[in-house]
């Protein structure tokens, strides 16, 4: 017992190190378009059989159909919503993406991109 609890205190005492998920290279903006596209078909997806499951259980009397209807249709809103959050915070880590990879010309002094030669 006393490994795992000396585990767990490790665990605790190493500090969390987030991934920077453009170490190597430029933001991807398909990626993300990709990403938001899919995101917009599932929460379209859950809405439509959301309507469908609360039609049945309302017209058969089934409230079970009816719950489970409202778990899908809050679950389409929160992924509707959480696509301009995506893209906000896409938007936020290619600016900081940016201006981490900004180098200063040796003979004028302007400023350039890492990538560019």
């Amino acid at each position: 017992m006393n490994e795992k609890v000396r585990a767990d205190e490790r665990r605790k005492a190493a500090p969390s190190v987030r991934k920077d998920p453009y170490a190597y290279g430029p933001p991807d903006w398909e990626r993300l378009e990709l990403q938001r596209m899919l995101l917009a078909g599932l929460a379209f997806m859950a809405l439509f059989f959301s309507f469908g499951l609360f039609l049945g259980g309302s017209l058969g009397g089934v409230n079970e159909m009816i719950m489970v209807s409202l778990v899908l249709l809050a679950a389409g809103i929160v992924m509707l919503v959480m696509r301009p959050l995506l893209l906000k915070r896409h938007r936020h880590e290619v600016a900081r993406w940016e201006e981490k990879n900004q180098v200063q010309c040796e003979y004028c002094g302007g400023d350039q991109s890492q990538g560019r030669a």
